[in-house]
């Protein structure tokens, strides 16, 4: 039989001053490769307490950590060579194996607030009696939830069995499963190190949620229920997205959670799964208000609502702007399960709609959060936060955030979790790049050329104004391109008439202002052209997330005038990288410059031609002029002048 070694069980590490310290640690190791301490790192410097549980007794030693060796004032050790041979050769007698480890340690409980603190207890059963040794149960003291920065549910770690070899960490559904769930590479750990909070546990970081793929392969691996599974499923949602993986546990736990992730990667399921599995569980009316900066977006998530309580008779209701009052509070008095709202009109309903209350609302979500929080809709946000009640559940999420979320997160939001999947303001990688420098003249003249090259694809073009947005859209029409609008200035049926053209394909070219730069998941985006840089530049981030969503691939073509230089290197400050410059054959380009002006001039008297009829007529009817549909080319204006 293999001769069994003395193993370290315990080990209680504290700073007398409660000052913090680094240590870094090289953790289990079995006896052929020898046993070790943890071992502090030269950052911090000072005397220490070391309690060891060995098989029949406790030794307690006192250690002076000078920032290059370790002393034991005990006498025999003066290095921690001389400790592990004093151990590692001495046999055990009578046992078969040795206990090791019980580890006390620390984790966050808040990301905001550092000082405070979950205990969380480590119990390792460690065998070196054979090759099939090493194994390692672990029973976690803690409240459940806290520990998901590692990408597992909570419910995982009691219940699942780990086994340690060499520095992977692995667990198994069952004990005798010959396929681990997941494996752990101690070494990402061990990088982080360990830190003493105050003074009295050890805190591995284990906050590692942008290094580790989760071992969830389904929403029911996350605690989702099964009528929810197939509706997801239904969905074609075969497998949760990080941010779910993430968000999922901790909001199923009854947490707050503030959720960052790049656009496209699956925030609204993220939110809506919790509140409908919720709902099920305790149904009620009014049960989550969620707040949207834009009309299309909030239509936009009650499609996803609906699609996924189709089959518990789930009821929504969209307040926006631009509908009719009376009918939306005909809707509100039928007490949907779900309002989704932009804060506007619905401050208008709680002031002006009698009956109509939110005093039991369950859930607040707050969608794109940074822009609902800024100063436009601040004092809209602050009347809507007194009249909801303060125990509720609160998520924010968005892909860029600003520190006024963190303000409100102080004000309205209790132990929030933050789930961080991108970078504060990440492009995803699938996502080609690219910017243009072009005189400001010449922009529309490159604006076809690039349509033309890229012809076959669906684009979205942004512009800075409305006027420019309508006038874009009227000269491509003229040069014969299916191009539609969609504005502030137009009506909300005309907005919603735009995207939906758009999302059937009927319309390849959509010419949008940044009310469709945020939340909009139009699958099939293949380019997005910013043609107006924009003056926000995180507002970038969310423009070209219109493509490449879901993980598909997709371009962002950005053009540069001479009055954008200081714009566009904020932007690529803000991503952190060089885009590199779209080529083009300038001779190409200014070949369609006679044409691309003939087109401006027509786009110019229809708009004027517009003007002058809504001047004349009521507002309402004047409306049907923001949006013609047909696409009078060249020929066809010059012929009607004629027939006059």
């Amino acid at each position: 039989m293999a001769q069994q070694y003395a193993e370290i069980e315990s080990l209680d590490w504290f700073h007398p001053n409660l000052t913090r310290h680094t240590a870094e640690s090289i953790l289990l190791q079995n006896g052929k490769d020898g046993t070790y301490l943890l071992r502090p790192s030269s950052k911090g410097c000072g005397e220490y307490a070391l309690s060891v549980k060995f098989e029949q007794s406790v030794k307690h030693f006192n250690i002076v950590w000078n920032g290059e060796n370790i002393t034991f004032g005990h006498g025999t050790f003066r290095t921690i060579d001389d400790f592990v041979e004093h151990f590692k050769n001495k046999p055990l007698i009578g046992t078969e194996s040795s206990q090791l480890v019980l580890l006390k340690v620390a984790y966050p409980r808040n990301v905001e607030e550092p000082n405070m603190y979950e205990s969380v207890t480590v119990h390792a059963e460690f065998s070196t009696a054979d090759d099939s040794a090493d194994s390692i149960n672990f029973s976690l003291n803690t409240k459940e939830g806290y520990l998901t920065k590692l990408g597992l549910h909570f419910k995982t770690w009691k219940t699942r069995w780990f086994v340690l070899r060499r520095n992977e960490l692995m667990y198994y559904k069952e004990k005798f499963s010959k396929e681990p769930i997941r494996v752990l590479d101690l070494n990402e750990w061990l990088t982080h190190g360990f830190e003493f909070c105050g003074g009295e546990y050890l805190s591995p970081h284990m906050a590692m949620a942008d290094q580790t793929e989760s071992e969830a392969k389904t929403f029911a691996d996350l605690g989702i229920v099964d009528v929810l599974c197939e509706a997801c499923a239904q969905l074609k949602w075969t497998k949760p997205t990080k941010i779910q993986v993430e968000s999922l546990p901790v909001a199923l736990a009854g947490k707050d959670v503030i959720g960052l992730a790049e656009t496209g990667s699956g925030k609204t399921g993220a939110f809506a799964l919790p509140i409908l599995q919720a709902l099920l569980d305790s149904p009620q009316r009014l049960f989550a208000l969620i707040l949207t900066p834009t009309r299309e977006l909030a239509y936009q998530i009650s499609e996803q609502f609906e699609a996924l309580g189709t089959c518990i008779g789930l009821k929504c209701a969209v307040i926006v702007g631009g509908m009719d009052m009376m009918t939306q509070a005909i809707m509100l008095g039928k007490k949907p399960h779900v309002i989704i709202a932009t804060p506007g009109r619905l401050v208008d309903h709680l002031e002006n709609t009698k009956g109509f209350s939110l005093r039991s609302i369950k859930y607040l979500v707050m969608d794109e959060a940074d822009r609902i929080l800024n100063m436009d809709f601040e004092s809209e946000v602050d009347k809507i936060l007194k009249v909801i009640p303060r125990e509720r559940k609160t998520y924010l999420y968005s892909a860029t955030m600003t520190k006024k979320v963190q303000k409100l997160q102080r004000a309205s939001l209790v132990d929030p979790v933050k789930v961080e999947v991108s970078n504060k303001y990440q492009t995803v990688a699938t996502l080609q790049q690219y910017y243009m420098f072009i005189p400001a003249k010449y922009k529309d003249v490159y604006l076809v050329y690039i349509l033309n090259e890229l012809a076959g694809n669906s684009f979205m073009v942004f512009c800075s104004t409305c006027a420019n947005t309508q006038r874009i859209a009227l000269m491509l029409r003229n040069l014969g391109f299916t191009a539609i609008p969609l504005h502030g200035q137009m009506s909300q049926a005309k907005r919603l008439g735009s995207l939906n053209k758009f999302k059937s394909k009927d319309r390849s070219i959509l010419i949008a202002t940044d009310v469709a730069s945020r939340g909009l998941d139009i699958p099939h985006v293949d380019v997005v052209l910013n043609v107006d840089i924009p003056t926000h530049s995180k507002d970038y981030v969310h423009r070209v997330g219109r493509t490449a969503r879901a993980g598909r691939s997709g371009k962002a073509i950005t053009f540069v005038s001479q009055y954008d230089v200081e714009l566009y290197q904020r932007i690529e400050h803000l991503i952190g990288k060089k885009l590199p410059l779209y080529q083009t054959e300038e001779q190409d380009v200014m070949q369609l410059m006679e044409r691309v002006g003939e087109a401006q001039r027509i786009a110019k008297m229809e708009m004027n031609d517009a003007n002058d009829k809504r001047k004349k007529r009521k507002k309402g009817a004047a409306d049907d002029e923001e949006d013609t549909e047909e696409s009078r080319g060249v020929r066809k204006k010059f012929k009607k002048k004629k027939q006059k």
